[in-house]
């Protein structure tokens, strides 16, 4: 019985060491010089990285593509920008104390069946070579009220900026912006390696390189090109003046800064215009007179904006008196019947340092197909 017994286990260790060796000869695709941490490592490693080349732009060019047309059409330094969302506010960019607005600025065109979100970029922006900004500090705008998206089939101007350093704006000699997106529009895929650093893939990379333009000062002074500072072929105005439009005749009766527009009649209960605190309005006043054969409403009347100090715009709103101690505002609202002469008002809000800095201030007059300047300071 022992030795039945020590013949059963001498076959067991044999056949344990042929399988050992089967074992063995099944891993002929690993280097003999290879351990299994080694390979372990080699199977972890990611695909060597196909990203696109950059295809470089200028001042002056485009993407263009199926899905959109993007173009590049100013590079400027502001001390801030605004840009107006509806007929009665305004939008103004972000800018930290102590730095100014690199902005990049264009037109966009949606060509897609949908909107295209800012998400869809991938942005980077670096100034004189050294100074780089990435990531959620380099923003988007699309220039209406839902600034982070393009609708369908649609095309607004844009802006891309950055907030830089006053001392790096005083010595800026050029900026280099990437744009990056996928075919799809799809968000760019963000990929950490174990370094601690990224890279974010995309299927398309532009860089566009440029120095100031509009004509702009290296340190950073707003251009004639900034928001609100187009060369205008608008006509003078003085107090008093009439002109006649197809639609009606316009008569300029007071331009005044104030902090309150009053109704003509405050003897008892009336409505007023009060400007927050740190505001005053630059206040049109006019007689007009409606020479259609129709009802004319509050937006058919004029458009008012203010520049300030030659480079800071804004845009007010036009009310219409209702009896003689209170306003209209809505837009659709009849301002006069035919024949009839309405009150009108454009009122422009503007910061208090308007008021106290006496420094420049030139209203602009929308009238019809034609543009007013009035100097009131």
């Amino acid at each position: 019985m022992k030795q039945v017994l020590s013949l059963a286990l001498a076959g067991a260790l044999c056949l344990g060491l042929c399988a050992c060796g089967g074992t063995s000869a099944g891993t002929g695709d690993v280097p003999s010089s290879a351990t299994p941490d080694a390979v372990q490592e080699s199977a972890s490693l990611p695909p060597e990285s196909q990203a696109p080349a950059a295809e470089s732009l200028e001042i002056g060019g485009s993407i263009d593509n199926d899905s959109f047309r993007m173009t590049f059409d100013a590079l400027e330094l502001a001390d801030e920008f605004s840009y107006d969302t509806s007929e009665y506010s305004s939008t103004s960019l972000y800018v930290e104390e102590g730095y100014k607005l690199l902005m990049l600025r264009g037109h966009f065109e949606n060509k897609a069946t949908g909107p295209i979100s800012d998400s869809a970029f991938a942005l980077t922006a670096t100034v004189n070579d050294t100074y780089v900004v990435d990531g959620y500090d380099v923003r988007m705008n699309f220039l209406r009220s839902k600034s982070f998206e393009i609708d369908a089939y649609t095309d607004l101007d844009y802006v891309i900026y950055v907030n830089i350093p006053e001392k790096l704006a005083g010595m800026f000699e050029t900026a280099t912006f990437t744009i990056g997106f996928n075919n799809d529009l799809s968000a760019p895929t963000t990929v950490w390696s174990s370094d601690g650093t990224s890279t974010v893939e995309v299927d398309n990379r532009y860089t566009l390189t440029s120095g100031l333009t509009s004509g702009q000062a290296q340190g950073g002074e707003g251009s004639g090109e900034t928001a609100g500072e187009e060369e205008t072929d608008a006509q003078t105005i003085a107090i008093g003046d009439m002109i006649t439009t197809s639609d009606y005749e316009f008569t300029l009766t007071n331009v005044e800064l104030t902090y309150e527009v009053l109704p003509p009649n405050t003897s008892g209960v009336y409505s007023s215009y009060s400007a927050e605190s740190g505001k005053v309005y630059v206040h049109v006043e006019a007689d007009v007179k409606n020479t259609m054969q129709r009802d004319i409403r509050i937006d058919e009347l004029f458009q008012t904006s203010v520049l300030y100090d030659g480079k800071y715009p804004y845009s007010g709103f036009t009310v219409v008196n209702s009896g003689d101690n209170s306003f209209n505002w809505a837009s659709n609202y009849v301002a006069a019947t035919p024949l009839e002469t309405c009150k009108a008002h454009g009122i422009v809000e503007c910061p208090a340092e308007v008021d106290t800095s006496g420094k420049s201030i030139v209203v602009t007059l929308e009238l019809g197909d034609t543009e007013y300047q009035y100097t009131l300071r």
